[in-house]
């Protein structure tokens, strides 16, 4: 979610570990996380005025819209604009080893 992961604290690590389990479990998956980014947040108020990615705490309690809200076609967000660039940052970041 824009994190870079080498160099986020080792708490915070064990937070981010515990997002993932939290979020395994509930069946979500990366391509989840990447929808709930383009499909809720990229459209959300916060982002849109501050440009401000969501917390771990937020994402755990809003991307359960990404099932109610929206069908499962994804829109593609594509180009140089914020949004684009800030997927391009979630995607790099669900590269990450803690993912594979």
């Amino acid at each position: 979610m824009g994190w870079d992961y080498s160099i986020v604290a080792h708490k915070d690590k064990q937070r981010v570990a515990e997002a993932i389990t939290f979020l395994d479990k509930a069946g979500y998956t990366k391509e989840d996380v990447r929808r709930f980014m383009v499909e809720i947040w990229f459209r959300d108020w916060r982002w849109e005025k501050y440009s401000q990615r969501p917390t771990l705490n937020l994402l755990l309690q809003e991307i359960g819209k990404l099932r109610v809200v929206f069908p499962k076609t994804s829109m593609p967000v594509t180009g140089t604009s914020k949004a684009a660039r800030s997927l391009s940052a979630v995607n790099e970041f669900l590269s990450s080893p803690i993912f594979i």
